[in-house]
């Protein structure tokens, strides 16, 4: 199966955290009034979305977490998805290139775990083509719209050619992982933007840096 490509670096290798609850919600497009289009996405042609709304919960604790480990194989579902072996966090503009998946994950678990974070962008390249970009929302900070209230977001933007296999990878990680997929929605194909949601993402955004 096409899981088989990553499980052995990221699946496999679970910390031993118990979880009551991992829920995965995968939004296709874009939901009106809340998702828009971001600058480097535009820029680089991708822009067909799908997102991974994440909510994962310990076992016997109240509070949500963020899963690491399910966010990575998801990162590691699109790769392979996209034929891409090659990633850079950070917004594209001179952030440092991590060669593989095993050094991603390295890097987030440099961080304690209660302060770890979805990285803010990644681009999964190939030689010197990004063939799908990442970006994360942690509505989970400041609470956010439906259907993302509450949850880690990581949106992927790639060619309408590849997104049909991005979800099929990213549907078999989940099973890997043992996360639900709890509901698929099926948004908007471009962005609906009023200008008072432009202005709620402001504030949303201004809460999410001073959290």
């Amino acid at each position: 199966m096409p899981v088989d490509r990553y499980s052995t670096s990221l699946s496999t290798t679970r910390s031993g955290t118990l979880f009551s609850h991992q829920g995965v919600r995968f939004i296709r497009g874009f939901v009106g009034g809340v998702d828009e289009l971001p600058r480097r996405a535009d820029e680089l042609g991708l822009r067909t979305r799908l997102a991974f709304s994440l909510s994962s919960y310990r076992e016997g604790a109240v509070d949500l977490c963020f899963d690491h480990e399910l966010y990575l194989a998801l990162i590691a579902a699109v790769a392979s998805a996209v034929g891409c072996d090659r990633f850079v966090v950070g917004d594209g503009t001179g952030s440092a290139l991590d060669s593989s998946l095993q050094a991603l994950r390295e890097r987030m678990e440099t961080v304690p775990e209660v302060e770890r974070e979805p990285f803010e962008q990644i681009s999964i390249a190939r030689d010197e083509r990004v063939r799908a970009l990442v970006v994360s929302e942690p509505w989970a900070r400041v609470g956010g719209p439906d259907p993302y209230h509450d949850s880690y977001v990581a949106a992927v933007f790639c060619d309408e050619g590849s997104i049909a296999k991005v979800e099929q990878e990213a549907r078999a990680a989940c099973e890997h992982m043992g996360a639900e997929v709890v509901e698929t929605i099926a948004a908007n194909p471009v962005p609906k933007l009023t200008i008072a949601s432009r202005v709620r993402r402001a504030v949303h955004r201004a809460l999410r840096s001073n959290n």
